[in-house]
């Protein structure tokens, strides 16, 4: 996938002019000194700061869509694994690299651990009571824990086979726990360790990325792409299927999301949108992410006879999309197609085949190539637009003000080098109120600024602290409502009693009401959390941009000799974009380069032995009291719903003690996690642009006797070096200023 990449070449383009213009003050004794040095450095950085950063896109959509033959089409080559089945097994980011390399972040032993004991609660500690294992102190490197696990999952799979739903979540875990062992046992350690594949061992990261069973091992996954498909602005995210029945898989995804810049969703022509599909978009929707999407509808061309028969398809899924979109971006071409046209000369004789089956049909694969080539438009416009937004408008800004101060150092030069008379003695005290102004500005630096970014951070606290306290409310209200009115139907479980036993049927139980708590929280206390966290951030952009209006230094407003004005255009733009140059404060711009995302908003309850317990002892109540009434009075049925129920009552008792104190923690580390780390960013952002600022407004400073000193002909020749320089800023803030303008439009 490439694209347009033409800012960057004129921002560099721009750097290397200004640093050109500063060599040159260098030359001029008058104009030399530590603040120009201190300028030149600051300039000179700018192009590597840009370039460090990179846009993130978010491939997703539900099992068998096509995401990950979508991001092999867009790279041009077989990046990640596709085939039938669940193939992405790990979120894996794709970027532009100097080499084919591909690093897997490795979770801990503790990370492993925990996921297989939150798997383990409630199960029947009786049915595996010969190993003598505590579900809560387990660990899968003892030969005891894994004899337990493996007796755990023998049982799982035996009550509990594959359903129309699939395979249940935790039998999943435990199973691909199990099965990527030997694999990964020598690799993981007490922290997080890194596994890297380079050059001709590169395809190996398939091993982990695309197999389920090694991929349970797997944290993080990048992979760095040579060649020229891949914009080196861009990072690919190959996600998880969004259908997957494990919450937590659900939520790895999201976090991804809340760090993209453009999500591309795929869809499956063959299947349309399902309901999975419109589960997940309600959780984008929520987010506040429909207006980055564009939607891909992945043909597949063995399933369309006519191009009729896909224009049908495109528009049912258009149509559907409307519901949640007014006018939803949807491209349909094939990925596969693509691919096998980019890899041409690489494909099996089967895949030639294929592809040579598809173009037999020319008005089918010119539709497809037509739509291919208006999404990769549209998405190179995009591109180019975030790119802008986050990366380089910010440097435009700070770039435009240092040329304002260099200007304006060259012309309080030329003021000096005129003057005579009345006109130095007017220049001199111009001088002596920047060093007045510099002064008072250097304690307000060195003394205010610390205290007040001190008191907003408090205040900003306070803010959250009750913020929090009401949407603590909020969402123990919504939790609590959930909880009461989601019935557990014991009927789905009595049938079963005999062949399971009691406790297994409440092991069922819980973990699926556990998983329908964890999915209602991802799809209506997540955009809840997201409403919250919008408001704490504008509030946080509006205190630090008062902040910064505290201390502007205007420096364009700076008078300057009588007689002398700047170029009536560079003036009416200047003034048309003055607000946007001194919107400085960006917390999205921060929040998206420092890759904050919220913390796992995923609430399990917790139970102790204790809530088992309980649960069995209410059965049992209730089983003896119906036994024998049905002994004494026959024509009374025996039936052990009521006992199912105060089992379902307790679980969801235990549920609601729980809910409090888990919204009080979540509350904790959204404060220590995310928004203290942000004021921190944002307070490092601020305070440098203030001491920024101070330092070009000190750079004015200069010593007005060292120009009476030249002689007529030397001062000729420096004047029209140096009226040179005003004319060549005024030309490079025309630039900045049609980077701008180009931004808007």
């Amino acid at each position: 996938m490439t694209t347009s990449n033409d800012t960057y070449p004129q921002v560099a383009a721009i750097v290397s002019d200004i640093l050109s213009v500063i060599d040159t003050m260098e030359t001029v004794p008058p104009l030399a000194d530590d603040m120009l040095e201190s300028v030149k450095i600051r300039c000179g950085k700018i192009p590597e700061q840009i370039q460090s950063n990179r846009i993130k896109i978010a491939v997703v959509g539900v099992i068998k869509s096509g995401k990950s033959t979508l991001i092999n089409a867009m790279t041009g080559k077989e990046v990640v694994k596709r085939g039938a089945g669940v193939v992405t097994a790990v979120t894996t980011r794709i970027r532009k690299g100097k080499k084919n390399r591909a690093v897997l972040f490795l979770k801990s032993w503790d990370d492993i651990n925990q996921t297989l004991k939150n798997v383990l609660e409630m199960f029947p500690q009786d049915d595996t009571s010969s190993l003598n294992v505590n579900p809560e102190t387990f660990d899968l490197r003892r030969k005891k824990d894994q004899d337990f696990l493996k007796q755990v999952y023998g049982k799982l799979v035996q009550a509990f086979p594959v359903t129309d739903q699939g395979i249940r979540p935790e039998t999943l875990v435990i199973r691909n726990a199990l099965q990527g062992y030997d694999t990964c046992k020598d690799l993981v350690g007490a922290d997080r360790e890194q596994l890297v594949f380079e050059g001709r061992q590169f395809s190996d990261h398939k091993l982990f990325t695309g197999d389920a069973a090694n991929a349970f091992y797997v944290a993080d996954a990048c992979l760095e792409l040579f060649g020229k498909t891949l914009d080196s602005r861009v990072e690919l995210a190959d996600c998880q299927g969004a259908d997957s029945t494990d919450p937590g898989q659900l939520s790895r995804v999201v976090t991804y999301l809340q760090q993209a810049n453009l999500i591309v969703y795929c869809i499956s022509s063959r299947t349309g949108l399902r309901r999975s599909d419109m589960r997940f978009l309600k959780i984008i929707q929520g987010m506040g992410l429909l207006e980055n999407i564009l939607f891909v509808n992945n043909c597949d061309l063995s399933e369309h006879e006519t191009l009729d028969d896909l224009l049908a398809s495109e528009q049912n899924t258009r149509q559907e999309l409307s519901f949640l979109l007014a006018s939803p971006e949807l491209y349909s071409f094939s990925a596969l197609m693509r691919l096998f046209c980019a890899m041409e000369k690489k494909l099996s004789r089967r895949n030639r085949k294929r592809l040579a089956l598809w173009q037999e049909d020319p008005v089918m694969t010119s539709w497809c190539n037509e739509n291919a080539e208006r999404f990769d438009a549209r998405l190179s416009g995009l591109l180019s637009r975030r790119h802008h937004r986050l990366l380089v408008s910010n440097h435009l800004e700070r770039l435009f003000h240092m040329c304002t101060a260099l200007e304006n150092k060259a012309r309080l030069f030329l003021d000096g080098l005129n003057a005579t008379g009345d006109d130095r003695e007017q220049t001199r005290k111009k001088i002596a109120r920047i060093k007045d102004n510099v002064k008072q500005l250097e304690t307000i630096v060195k003394n205010a600024v610390p205290g007040a970014v001190a008191g907003l951070t408090r205040e900003l606290e306070a803010d959250l602290d009750n913020a929090f306290a009401k949407d603590a409310g909020r969402i123990r209200k919504k939790m609590v409502a959930f909880v009461n009115q989601t019935p557990l139907d014991t009927s789905l479980y009595q049938n079963r009693l005999k062949e399971l036993g009691i406790k297994k049927i409440l092991y069922l139980m819980f973990q699926d009401f556990r998983r329908s708590l964890d999915l209602f929280v991802m799809t209506d206390i997540l955009p809840d959390i997201h409403t919250l966290a919008a408001r704490q951030e504008d509030r946080i952009q509006s205190y630090f941009q008062s902040l910064l209006d505290t201390y502007r230094i205007d420096l364009s407003k700076i008078s300057l000799a009588p007689g002398q004005s700047e170029d009536t255009n560079i003036q009416f733009q200047m003034a048309a974009h003055q607000p946007a140059l001194d919107r400085f404060v960006d917390v999205q711009a921060i929040k998206k380069i420092l890759g904050l995302t919220l913390p796992d908003i995923t609430m399990m309850p917790r139970y102790s032995g204790r809530i088992q317990t309980h649960a069995l002892t209410g059965l049992g109540i209730t089983f003896v009291t119906r036994f024998f009434r049905a002994l004494v009075d026959k024509q009374q049925s025996f039936s052990l719903n009521s006992g199912f129920d105060v089992a379902a009552r307790r679980i969801k008792k235990q549920t609601l003690q729980g809910i409090d104190p888990q919204i009080e923690q979540f509350h904790l580390r959204l404060k220590n996690q995310y928004f203290m780390p942000l004021i921190r960013a944002v307070t490092r952002d601020v305070t440098d642009k203030i001491h920024e600022r101070f330092s070009l407004y000190r750079s004015l400073d200069m010593d007005l006797d060292e120009t009476r000193a030249v002689d007529q002909a030397k001062k000729q020749a420096q004047q029209e070096k140096v009226t040179g320089m005003v004319t060549q800023l005024q030309q490079i803030r025309r630039d900045i200023l049609g980077l701008k303008e180009a931004d808007v439009h």
